[in-house]
């Protein structure tokens, strides 16, 4: 696994160690064997809320002792112990922040991380195109939003569908990565119900242009400067509009055509090996 550079704080922490260690020459043993036998692993995260459990067990730490294994902080938001019950050491975990499940999913072709929470269609878009990872199980479902400017009135398909249908011009959708769940899940429901959809800004015939706005933090800007008319995105971000009283959620994921087929849904494989969502 190629490493990345070592923060200053990590640097300190192991230089202190090894001047602790080598006080005498059973400690030192000790230290070598430790690093020996406790593996060392990175794990990424997107600061969504999907991933909250993971912040809170870093955040609580050692409150989750009694239940088994919990983490210890050895740099803040950066490193941990993960240790069982007993306080011995299971694993040291360094802590890595992604932008979105496409980034997550590059970082594990360059061989820097070795297990992450993200979209699950940035992961299979990742094995599709040989990365050597994964899937090992959901966490969560639903989350998702389509999210117009403050003053919107509109409120389920039923609106939205309409907006699109009698727009003169196609309606710029907003997403925040081409493997995003939003993006794939929110397409895949309009292409179902017949409107025509493009990436291409002069296609003036389609009913939707979408727009790649590269990441989540662009995605109150590109509303409140008009660069779309809406877009879609992953919690918390819809709910971040509307507390920030800039967006209007008009539309949750669960209520895309055909009605029902997307509460509770999951990514998965079709019976032919296809993947479907």
């Amino acid at each position: 696994m190629l490493k990345s550079k070592m923060k200053p704080a990590v640097v300190m922490y192991l230089f202190v160690s090894i001047a602790f260690f080598s006080l005498t020459d059973r400690g030192l043993y000790e230290a070598r064997a430790a690093d020996r036998e406790t593996p060392r692993l990175y794990l990424g995260y997107v600061f969504t809320t999907h991933h909250t459990p993971l912040m809170v067990a870093v955040a609580r730490g050692e409150a989750f002792k009694p239940n088994g294994a919990y983490l210890k902080s050895m740099v803040d938001r950066e490193k941990y112990e993960l240790l069982d019950g007993s306080g011995n050491a299971l694993a040291i975990i360094n802590l890595l922040v992604s932008k979105s499940g496409s980034e997550t999913a590059t970082l594990f072709a360059q061989g820097r991380m070795d297990i992450a929470l993200a979209s699950g269609t940035a992961f299979i878009s990742g094995i599709d195109k040989g990365t050597p990872m994964k899937i090992l199980c959901p966490l969560h479902v639903d989350g998702m939003g389509m999210v117009f400017p403050r003053g919107s009135t509109l409120s389920g398909w039923n609106d939205v569908h309409n907006y699109i249908k009698q727009s003169k011009n196609p309606v710029k959708i907003g997403y925040h990565s081409p493997t995003s769940a939003p993006r794939i899940v929110f397409e895949g429901a309009m292409h179902h119900a017949g409107l025509k959809i493009t990436e291409n800004a002069n296609d003036l015939g389609a009913d939707i242009l979408l727009v790649d706005l590269k990441t989540t933090a662009n995605l109150i800007s590109a509303l409140v400067s008009n660069q779309v008319d809406c877009w879609v995105g992953p919690a918390p971000h819809p709910s971040v509009a509307e507390y920030k009283g800039v967006g209007h959620v008009a539309l949750d994921s669960r209520d895309l055509p055909p009605a029902g087929d997307w509460h509770d849904f999951r990514l998965g494989t079709g019976h032919d090996g296809s993947r479907r969502v």
